[in-house]
C-alpha cells in the first residue's frame, strides 16, 4: 500500500517500540520538577453470553473468563503533562459449535501515550495509541466518546463475526493565539486498522491520513468567526475500492448572548460521489450542573438528496450522581470511506445509593445508512451495572447488557445477544 511500505507488524513494532521507549525516558525527566503518579489495576471478571456472534439463530451460551491487568503513569507540572497506560487481558474462552470448544490466551493489549505542552499563547498535544480488539465482544457502547458523542470505526458494517481487530493511530496538534483576537490550529493524524484471522470475508486493512488546519478572528468581545479545511487520504485491500481522497471547508461564525452561545456553519465536503454540502445553526449553554447543547441544519448528500442533521444533549450533575443524553444525525466515512448517514441515541444514569454502593444503567443505539444502497445497519446495546466498594481498594461490579443488531443487506432480521457478568477488582496506586 502506498501509504505504508511495510504496513501491519511495523506499525505495530515502531508505535510499540515509541510507547515503551519514549514514555519511560520522558517521565523520568519530569520525575524531579512534578513527581510521577503510578497505578496498578488488576481485576478478575467471568461473563455468560448467549449468542455472542449475534447470529439470526444462537449457537448457544459462550462463558469467558478475563484476568485483566493495567499500568499507568502521569507525570504533570505547570507547562507539561505526560501520560503512559499499558493493559491486556488474560482471556479463557469456551465457545459453542467449534471443533475446539476451549481457547486460552493474551487478549485486548492496549497501549497509550500522551504529551500535552502548555504555553501562555499556545499548546501542543501528542498521542499515540496500539490497540488490539476481539470483534466478537464488541457492541454499540464501544462506539461513544464519554460525552455520547458517536466515534464510528469506518468497518462498522462488516465488524461482525469472530477475529482480531488492531488499530494503530498517531496524532499531533498544534494551538495557537489562545485568549488572543486571532488563534489558529494545526492537525495531523495517521491510522492504521489490521484484521487477523477474520470469519467476514469484507473486512479488509486500511490506511488512512488526516490533516487540517483552522483560523479563529474575534471580531468583537463576543463574535467570533472561524475558517477551517481538511484533508483525508484513504487506501485498503479491497481491489475495488483503492484510494479514496477528501477535502472539506468549513466557515463559521459564534455569537455571546445571555441565553448562551449561539452560531452558524457552513460546510462543503469534496468526496469521489461528488460535493455534499452542509449548513447548520446551533446553541451551546452552560447550566450551574451541566450544559446543554442543540443543533439543526440541512445536508445535502454527494448523491444530490436533502437530508435534515443536527444534533442534542444535555448532562447535568446530581447531588449522587450524573444524568445525559445526546442525539446525533450527521454524514461520515463508511465502509470503504463510502458516504453514510449516521444515527444515534445514547443515554446514561449514574446513581450512588449509599456511601459504598452506586448503579449505572445506558443506553446506546446506531443507524448506519449507505447513502448509494439505502441499506441500513442499526445497532443497540443497553445495560444495567451494580458496583459496591468492598474495601477502599476492592471493588465488585455486577452486571448485565443485551445486545441489538439487524443488517438490511444480509436480510436475516433482528438478532440478540444476552451477558450477564461479575468482577472484581484492585486498584494500587503510589508516587515518587
Amino acid at each position: 500500500m502506498a501509504l505504508l511500505s511495510d504496513p501491519g507488524r511495523l506499525t505495530g513494532g515502531l508505535l510499540c517500540a515509541a510507547l515503551c521507549g519514549a514514555a519511560p525516558a520522558a517521565l523520568a525527566q519530569q520525575t524531579g520538577r512534578g513527581g510521577v503518579e503510578l497505578s496498578f489495576d488488576l481485576s478478575q471478571r467471568v461473563q455468560a453470553t448467549r449468542n455472542l456472534d449475534l447470529d439470526p439463530v444462537s449457537q448457544g451460551t459462550t462463558f469467558r473468563a478475563d484476568t485483566q491487568l493495567g499500568f499507568s503513569a502521569l507525570s504533570e507540572t505547570r507547562t507539561d503533562r505526560i501520560f503512559a497506560r499499558a493493559s491486556g487481558a488474560l482471556r479463557a474462552v469456551e465457545a459453542p459449535g467449534t471443533a475446539e470448544d476451549e481457547s486460552f490466551g493474551f487478549a485486548d493489549p492496549d497501549l497509550a501515550l500522551s504529551y500535552l505542552r502548555r504555553g501562555a499563547t499556545a499548546r501542543f498535544e501528542f498521542d499515540a495509541r496500539l490497540a488490539t480488539r476481539e470483534i466478537a465482544f464488541l457492541d454499540a457502547a464501544d462506539f461513544l466518546a464519554p460525552d455520547g458523542t458517536p466515534v464510528l470505526p469506518e468497518d462498522l458494517e462488516d465488524l461482525r463475526g469472530t477475529g482480531t481487530r488492531q488499530q494503530a493511530r498517531i496524532s499531533a496538534a498544534l494551538r495557537g493565539g489562545e485568549g488572543g483576537p486571532f488563534g489558529y490550529g494545526l492537525r495531523a493524524a495517521y491510522t492504521r486498522v489490521d484484521y487477523s484471522d477474520v470469519s467476514s470475508a469484507s473486512l479488509f486493512d486500511s490506511d488512512r491520513l488526516d490533516l487540517g488546519a483552522d483560523l479563529r478572528l474575534d471580531v468583537a468581545a463576543d463574535r467570533r468567526v472561524t475558517l477551517g479545511a481538511r484533508y483525508s487520504l484513504y487506501e485498503d485491500d479491497d481491489p475495488a475500492t483503492g484510494r479514496r481522497e477528501t477535502l472539506g471547508l468549513t466557515a463559521g461564525i459564534a455569537v455571546d448572548r445571555p441565553l448562551g452561545t449561539l452560531s452558524l456553519a457552513l460546510g462543503a465536503d469534496v468526496i469521489e460521489e461528488g460535493t455534499r454540502f452542509t449548513v447548520s445553526t446551533g446553541l451551546d449553554r452552560a447550566l450551574p450542573l451541566g450544559g446543554v447543547t442543540l443543533r439543526i441544519g440541512a445536508t445535502r448528500s454527494a448523491g444530490g438528496e436533502l437530508g435534515l442533521t443536527g444534533e442534542a444533549g444535555f448532562a447535568r450533575e446530581l447531588p449522587l450522581g450524573r444524568i445525559g443524553a445526546r442525539l446525533s444525525r450527521s454524514y461520515s466515512a463508511g465502509a470503504n470511506d463510502a458516504e453514510t448517514l449516521v444515527t444515534s441515541v445514547s443515554a446514561d444514569w449514574q446513581q450512588e445509593l449509599t456511601p459504598l454502593a452506586g448503579v449505572t444503567l445506558d443506553i446506546a443505539y446506531i443507524d448506519s445508512q449507505d447513502t448509494r444502497t439505502d441499506e441500513t445497519l442499526s445497532t443497540a446495546s443497553l445495560g444495567a451495572t451494580f458496583s459496591y466498594a468492598l474495601t477502599p481498594d476492592w471493588s465488585l461490579d455486577l452486571g448485565y447488557r443485551r445486545r441489538f443488531r439487524n443488517d438490511e443487506a444480509a436480510g436475516t432480521g433482528w438478532a440478540s445477544s444476552d451477558t450477564v457478568y461479575l468482577g472484581v477488582g484492585r486498584s494500587f496506586r503510589g508516587s515518587y
